[in-house]
């Protein structure tokens, strides 16, 4: 949400930021049945309240329109905390089971990973299955569950490999989140596998916890207090990791994004000229995992782990640019030699290639 366009800005804008996305599904103002209700649970502390009152099912198989003005508050102490007991919690019961299935201790015998597992309820990568389920005012409820690619691995080749293997789904189809509207390309919509990514880093395999930088221990009134304006703790990359890594991930980073962009453009251009499927194949191959190494590292990895940022924004680099010198000879054989990609350096342009409106119109309405 709020990391496409304005960055990381906290837990207090995690409901304006989704229910103002431009591609949310969330009109300004009526009815809205084209966004689930699920949504809430990671972007409302409401949610706790209403799965309290009314079931973690209800809420799933719900639609935004039921719920979603309920949920009209931030990420805020129930989301993480026992509101009788103030110990901490995580209420959605998926994440003990694909704990289970991953072979790793629930979250309440987990020690101290449970600072980090805290904020795995939400800061995770996953894929969502529709089930039909019988509630108690609805015997045949579509309730959205959740799932991780945490089977093999938490690193983010070990789950590719997972979403890549359709034995692992019951279609027998790798899994697919979206098709790309310029590429066409069958995309896994990697969000924010925060959890993963600095578990499997070398911070992670060495204890520290999540909120051992995004919640450090602080003094007031000669009181030793958890820090819980949870934030970047590194707003200034070339200032902090800069001191040892240098400019290399930032490099890295910005380089497979321009490439990986200018691919999903040209490749809308190769389909407009007439590419057959068959041609586009291996380029959607290549733009696929591209994707996904590139947004899940682009958000929150750097210091969580150092040494998958640079191998993975390198690769998805290498990806990228495999795909655009496919494309390149696609679009000759079609008669297309001098196709320049449209500029994308700001966000407006960035916007109107892809036809959304401007996000102040959202807000304002």
């Amino acid at each position: 949400a709020g990391p496409r366009l304005l960055k990381l800005r906290g837990h207090y804008y995690s409901y304006l930021d989704f229910a103002t996305m431009q591609d949310s599904g969330i009109p300004s103002g009526g009815k809205n049945d084209n966004t689930s209700a699920r949504c809430l649970v990671c972007h409302s502390t409401l949610s706790a309240a209403i799965q309290d009152k009314d079931g973690e099912k209800v809420l799933l198989s719900s639609k935004w329109s039921k719920y979603g003005k309920d949920g009209f508050h931030p990420v805020g102490c129930i989301n993480c905390h026992d509101p009788k007991t103030m110990q901490l919690r995580v209420q959605p019961t998926w994440l003990n089971k694909m704990l289970v299935k991953a072979g790793k201790p629930v979250f309440e015998k987990a020690g101290n990973d449970r600072f980090s597992l805290i904020c795995a309820q939400c800061h995770y990568e996953g894929y969502t299955k529709t089930d039909t389920e019988a509630l108690p005012d609805n015997p045949n409820a579509k309730v959205i569950n959740s799932f991780t690619a945490w089977k093999n691995g938490l690193d983010l080749a070990s789950q590719e490999a997972y979403l890549n293997d359709g034995k692992n789904f019951e279609n027998n189809k790798p899994h697919v989140d979206l098709i790309h509207p310029l590429s066409k390309a069958p995309i896994i919509w990697s969000i924010h596998p925060d959890f993963e990514v600095f578990k499997t880093g070398v911070h992670g395999k060495n204890g520290v916890q999540c909120t051992s930088c995004h919640m450090p221990k602080v003094t007031e009134k000669g009181i030793k207090l958890t820090d819980h304006k949870i934030g970047n703790p590194l707003n200034n990359v070339q200032s902090t990791c800069g001191q040892c890594h240098g400019t290399k991930a930032e490099t890295l980073r910005v380089n497979s994004m321009n490439n990986l962009a200018a691919a999903h453009l040209e490749a809308k251009k190769a389909w407009e000229v007439g590419a057959s499927q068959e041609e586009m194949k291996p380029v959607l191959a290549e733009i696929r995992s591209s994707y996904w190494y590139w947004n899940s590292l682009a958000r929150a990895a750097y210091m969580h782990n150092p040494d998958e940022t640079f191998a993975g924004f390198a690769r998805a680099n290498d990806s990228a640019q495999k795909a655009r010198l496919l494309l390149k000879d696609i679009l000759v054989k079609h008669g297309v030699t001098n196709y320049q990609v449209p500029e994308f350096d700001t966000k407006e342009k960035a916007l109107a290639l892809l036809d959304l409106p401007q996000r102040d119109t959202f807000i304002k309405d």
